[in-house]
């Protein structure tokens, strides 16, 4: 992770979009990007409390719920008749696809570091419907 970009949002804010760097940090993204699949981004906006706050509060959702899950229970939110694309979605559930055609049409250069078949996707996530929020959805928060 020592290598992954970490980008400093400060560092563009108020600066001509089409400056040299301005285009070296995109650069930089890019690269982090192409390399590792991720990049790293430091927003001074964002209030380090709230987001601790909100990981707490992920990491308690997902540790209640993963516990009924893996006892067999039938969870609300957790809603396989709509693929999984509103509400928890379990470990294990999605795969995706393989695209090795694909990347064997590639420059060496463009090729990915790790073009391994695709597996299960390890971790658990939680699609939000878009659009307005019910109020209903909103009484289990302060």
């Amino acid at each position: 992770m020592d290598d992954v970009a970490c980008i400093d949002l400060t560092k563009y804010m108020g600066l001509d979009p089409n400056s040299e760097e301005v285009q070296s940090l995109c650069k930089q993204v890019s690269e982090s990007f192409h390399k590792y699949g991720i990049c790293i981004i430091k927003d001074p906006r964002v209030d380090m409390q709230d987001n601790s706050e909100y990981i707490n509060l992920m990491e308690k959702y997902f540790n209640n719920v993963s516990k009924p899950y893996y006892q067999g229970e039938t969870l609300k939110d957790v809603k396989p008749e709509y693929h999984y694309l509103v509400g928890a979605t379990p470990e294990k559930q999605e795969k995706a696809r393989k695209h090795a055609k694909k990347i064997n049409t590639l420059t060496e250069e463009n090729k990915p570091m790790s073009p391994a078949d695709p597996v299960y996707d390890a971790k658990w996530r939680y699609y939000w419907k878009i659009g307005e929020r019910p109020e209903e959805a909103m009484d289990n928060f302060p």
